[in-house]
């Protein structure tokens, strides 16, 4: 009876523990997903990550995310997206585009591929003290792509740096 408490007790345990640290995970990194958005603070020095897993499309089709620069602070702030990849297979990075906006000024329109490449965008942004700019993400993939990138998908990360001027 001792016995069966103790196995019991013992993977109730592990349950939490696997839940706390799947909460934890997800704290410090967001898996986005489409039409949501997520806001960062570029009061203090940090880095968000953004995962994309799984990110499948088909010909014609647009993946868009949006991502809300805020700050308490008036001033400038320096802002880099690094895209890393997740060393998985990727078949859909040769086909599929990213295109950046800031504020609605393109800053960055090419291959997935290339993006992943290690290629660090860097921009700089100035907000008056508790303003905002918006980063604009979008994934497509041309129309004219056929059947080659049918069942293809892409797994990476999109590191946002910020810090102050």
């Amino acid at each position: 009876m001792n016995k069966a408490k103790f196995v019991v007790g013992l993977l109730i345990a592990l349950g939490v523990l696997i839940l706390v640290g799947g909460a934890l995970v997800g704290y410090y990194t967001f898996f986005l997903k489409e039409d949501e958005v997520v806001y960062i603070d570029l009061s203090d020095e940090g880095t968000e990550t953004l995962s994309f897993d799984k990110l499948d499309l088909v010909p014609g089709e647009k993946a868009e995310y949006t991502v809300i620069l805020k700050s308490e602070l008036d001033g400038k702030h320096k802002v880099s997206l690094d895209f890393k990849d997740n060393n998985k297979e990727m078949n859909l990075k040769d086909y599929a585009y990213v295109t950046l906006r800031l504020n609605g000024t393109e800053i960055c329109n090419r291959l997935l591929a290339e993006v992943l490449d290690g290629e660090v965008f860097e921009t700089e942004i100035e907000l008056k003290a508790n303003s905002e700019a918006e980063l604009e993400i979008i994934y497509y993939l041309p129309e004219s792509v056929g059947n080659e990138a049918e069942n293809a998908e892409a797994d990476f990360e999109l590191n946002i740096i910020y810090t102050n001027n």
